[in-house]
């Protein structure tokens, strides 16, 4: 595979109430990976609602930023 460029993007990530901030650099890439498959529903759901902890992946979608585990890690 031959070396390609690609353009390089500062990012800022803040929490709501300006309590935390994280910096990171990101490179752009057409397709990162192939979609994401919905979730398939079940009781576990409501378990995971009942405990605050909110479940994005209702539907098929596109990955639009993958982070490493350097910057989750700050997260």
């Amino acid at each position: 595979m031959r070396p390609r460029r690609h353009l390089c993007y500062k990012i800022c990530l803040q929490s709501l109430y300006n309590e935390y901030a994280c910096n990171f650099e990101a490179l752009d890439e057409e397709e990162i990976c192939s979609r994401v498959p919905a979730l398939m529903s079940g009781s576990w759901l409501a378990e995971l609602k009942d405990r605050g902890i909110k479940i994005l992946l209702e539907e098929d979608r596109p990955i639009d930023v993958l982070i490493g585990a350097d910057v989750y890690g700050k997260l």
